[in-house]
């Protein structure tokens, strides 16, 4: 069976009806009939959101049942204090942070992998622009890292870094396996 990831960008596709969001209710319904496997990222709830930082996993989770998503695997990333939520990610060991590391470098090549220094103890509306910029990157970072822990099939995002010519070969190398848009989401469908 076909083991699918979908990032954040698939959240907010179907959140904000997104010309993917069709695309991937097909991937949900067909998860449903049991012909495909489809997970999302733990992650994801520490993305920025248009309503600030979520306080708990809960808050996520009550997102996910909002949008008819909460039937679906969540795949948990590395744990890092003041980004993850504890129940939901691991405990890291150095296998784990190398491969982490691996992806930063082929995605952020010329970008620090830790946050600018004092701004994670800043209160969250003092925090600077590149302190979020930074933390976006990570989510990044994390949710290809989830997929490629899980060992699943199939990346679906439609952030085009990770499918960039110059580094699509180098996380497939890494074991992502294969890394598609999530508006070409049907065609797996078609396949499964």
């Amino acid at each position: 069976m076909l083991r699918l990831t979908l990032d954040t960008n698939a959240i907010v596709a179907i959140e904000e009806d997104r010309p993917a969001a069709t695309a991937i209710r097909q991937l949900v319904n067909a998860h449903a009939q049991g012909r495909i496997d489809v997970a999302l990222v733990a992650i994801s709830a520490s993305e920025r959101q248009r309503a600030g930082e979520i306080e708990n996993f809960d808050i996520f989770r009550e997102r996910l049942a909002r949008l008819k998503l909460d039937h679906l695997s969540l795949l948990m990333p590395i744990a890092y204090f003041d980004l993850t939520f504890w129940d939901w990610s691991f405990f890291s060991n150095e296998a784990m942070i190398e491969l982490e590391t691996k992806i930063h470098n082929v995605l952020f090549p010329n970008r620090a992998s830790l946050p600018p220094e004092g701004t994670p103890q800043l209160p969250c509306d003092q925090r600077p622009d590149e302190y979020w910029k930074w933390r976006n990157r990570k989510c990044d970072v994390l949710a290809l890292w989830s997929h490629i822990y899980a060992g699943r099939d199939v990346f679906l995002t439609s952030d085009a870094n990770f499918r960039k010519v110059t580094k699509l070969p180098a996380l497939i190398a890494l074991g992502a396996g294969r890394i598609e848009d999530l508006a070409d989401a049907h065609a797996l469908i078609a396949n499964s």
